[in-house]
């Protein structure tokens, strides 16, 4: 020490020294200066270890602040001014009180003020949340392994999102991650706990009673095609790896075990005895990934081949890749949707554009004025609205195409799929008139195109993707072979004229009569009976084939009302007998013959007026001599035209006697 010094300052100096050995700065000085010899090329380690050294004087000066009494700033920043060794260059000699800095420290001195206890409670607080947070160790971005996704069972949803990040898309409660192209689907009960995780296309579950995680054991599809050939000779020996119970909970009662399918599959066995494999199988499904449980195929009596045909792997290699993400513009199903309001959109794809939606058509307006996509003015779409848009980019150009599918009436209606694509200005249409129709949803964050029966949205025969390939609307994954049916025959003139006429049919003809008959439509208060003449009636006007059916209906008095529906191959002929209803006029008594040119399927609107939804309202049917059976009132509000006939709309699925 210089001498000189007084008391006070000999312990000022000591105190600050004594700390820079407590706390080893000799020796992390000293490796500092190693380490700039080593890196004397690199700027950023120049800044660094002279802000480390300013950083350790101020270090001691506040330890020795805190130490002395409060009234000790003042003579303390005298005795490092006049210490002050006033360098201005970086040194590796042995530390010294009055070290380079001395107006910064000064400064920092006569500012200091001892912290607070609330101060230090809430600093080791943060940084004890911080430490417990940089311990937790995320998912591995570059290949995340199945054991860490496995992990996750039973994990809260936070805890998911500390370990994946936030999820790409919400869908029904299934977050949806995508993370270096693999795809991870997370299920929460209702508490928000993990479930069900699925691990690019393969499942994985915990076993209980075991601290080990596993993946479903995986098959291969030649693998289910060997289980399947034992039809219902097949038993539980025959399962490889059996696990009696995979899952943390029961499904309807039973605990299954599931196994991975190599393609986008899962087998789900149950058994009869949910504590006893040996019971006997109840059930064994193999279902698509893609698509909801309990949408798959009993594999001891049906086709496993007809299935993965029907039901192909998902084509991500196949469709164009792209950043945008599908979604939905229009929902149709929603509450809030109105017929009379005019839905306008702008994208960052198109700029300038205007795109409005109303139920008749879809059209773009830009400074060089209106363009119709999709509508009626151009005769694309008949006797029906525009149903759902869909936006979503299947040419892989990052530019969305409008999608939407519409009821198209003409006689026979049918629904079809229309796809407008703006940048090129392109329309597709995809339609199979009479043998399939198709409407498009979104699953799992991306769209999809299901086909089924004519007319039956319920009768699901295949589900795939659309893509833009060469300018041409591609379909993956749905067969549209057109089926290889037998001729339907003509109905012979015998045959209409076989039934008994309105005009002579008994007074006291009643509904029981006509139960027992057997051939009639009866339509009473307690439901529809012989509903499959019906869908017989329906299957023959699809294929242009004459058809005949009689209806008997009630009033609500309890009197009978027969009405004859007869197609002859080009229009409907309608006889109507209400010569029972006793309530009525006298003049309203009588039989009325109608003929009709087209069966027009009605497209339930959703509206103010009309809240309850096309999804929850029954199918409903009419013969008219119009295409479109829709008009505006002069509110300007839909209605439906006059002179329409009502006729009983087929089942949910056609039956075959």
């Amino acid at each position: 020490l210089p001498g000189g010094l007084s008391e006070k300052e000999r312990e000022y100096i000591v105190l600050h020294e004594q700390t820079h050995i407590r706390r080893r700065d000799y020796i992390v000085k000293f490796a500092a200066y190693f380490i700039i010899c080593l890196h004397w090329f690199n700027p950023l380690a120049w800044v660094a270890f002279i802000l480390m050294g300013v950083d350790m004087e101020m270090s001691c000066d506040e330890r020795v602040l805190r130490e002395m009494s409060g009234d000790t700033k003042k003579d303390y920043s005298l005795s490092l001014l006049s210490l002050a060794t006033e360098r201005r260059f970086v040194s590796g000699s042995p530390l010294a009180f009055g070290e380079g800095g001395v107006k910064e420290r000064i400064k920092r001195v006569l500012n200091f003020k001892k912290p607070s206890r609330v101060i230090i409670i809430a600093a080791i607080a943060l940084a004890m949340v911080l430490i417990a947070g940089f311990a937790v160790n995320r998912i591995s971005g570059d290949n995340p392994s199945y054991s860490e996704i496995a992990e996750l069972i039973n994990a809260t949803q936070e805890e998911v999102y500390q370990k994946l990040g936030n999820p790409q898309e919400t869908l029904n409660g299934t977050d949806i991650f995508i993370i270096n192209g693999k795809t991870i689907l997370m299920t929460y009960d209702e508490n928000l706990r993990v479930n069900q995780i699925n691990y690019n296309g393969e499942s994985v579950v915990n076993t209980p009673g075991s601290d080990d995680y596993v993946v479903w054991s995986q098959l291969s599809v030649d693998d289910v095609r060997a289980l399947a050939e034992k039809g219902e000779a097949l038993q539980a020996s025959d399962l490889p790896n059996l696990r009696p119970s995979l899952l943390s909970s029961t499904m309807g009662g039973y605990n299954p075990t599931l196994y991975g399918v190599e393609g986008g599959y899962r087998l789900l066995v149950n058994f009869n005895n949910t504590t006893n494999p040996e019971s006997g199988i109840r059930s064994i499904q193999l279902e698509s990934i893609w698509q909801n449980g309990g949408s798959g195929i009993d594999i001891r009596y049906n086709d496993v081949d007809e299935f993965i045909r029907m039901n192909p792997s998902h084509p991500a290699d196949t469709v164009p890749s792209t950043t945008f993400q599908p979604r939905k513009w229009i929902d149709r199903e929603n509450n809030e949707f109105s017929l009379t309001t005019t839905y306008d959109l702008m994208l960052d794809e198109f700029p300038g554009v205007i795109f409005s939606y109303t139920p008749e058509r879809l059209i773009a307006t830009n400074d060089n004025g209106e363009k119709e996509l999709f509508g009626g003015t151009d005769g694309f779409i008949f006797g029906g609205y525009i149903d759902s848009v869909f936006l979503a980019d299947l040419n892989g150009d990052g530019k969305p195409e409008f999608c939407s599918y519409t009821n198209w009436g003409s006689g026979f209606g049918d629904l079809r799929v229309i796809v407008y694509d703006y940048q090129n200005d392109n329309r597709f249409v995809l339609s199979d008139r009479g043998t399939y129709d198709y409407f498009l949803q979104m699953e799992l964050g991306r769209l999809e195109i299901v086909q089924t029966s004519p007319m039956q949205m319920n009768d699901t025969l295949g589900i795939g993707r659309l893509a833009i390939i060469d300018g041409e609307l591609v379909v993956f994954g749905i067969d549209r072979t057109q089926p290889i049916t037998d001729p339907q025959p003509e109905i012979p003139p015998t045959y209409v004229s076989s039934w008994r006429p309105l005009d002579v049919l008994p007074t006291d003809f009643s509904m029981e009569q006509a139960l027992e008959m057997g051939n009639i439509v009866v339509i009473g208060y307690d439901g529809t009976y012989n509903q499959h003449l019906i869908d017989g009636f329906y299957r023959y006007v699809a294929s242009g084939a004459a058809a005949f059916m009689r209806v008997v209906q009630q009033t609500i008095e309890g009197d009978v009302i027969i009405t004859d529906f007869q197609y002859d191959g080009d229009v409907f002929i309608v006889t109507h007998d209400s010569t029972r209803d006793r309530f009525s006029a006298i003049e309203d008594r009588r039989i009325t013959t109608l003929t009709f040119k087209y069966l027009v399927p009605f497209n339930r609107p959703q509206s103010d007026s009309t809240p309850s939804t096309a999804s929850d309202a029954p199918a409903v049917f009419y013969l008219s001599n119009e295409e479109n059976i829709y008009t505006t009132n002069p509110d300007g509000r839909m209605m439906l035209i006059e002179d329409l006939w009502w006729i009983p709309p087929p089942s949910d699925s056609y039956v075959t006697e």
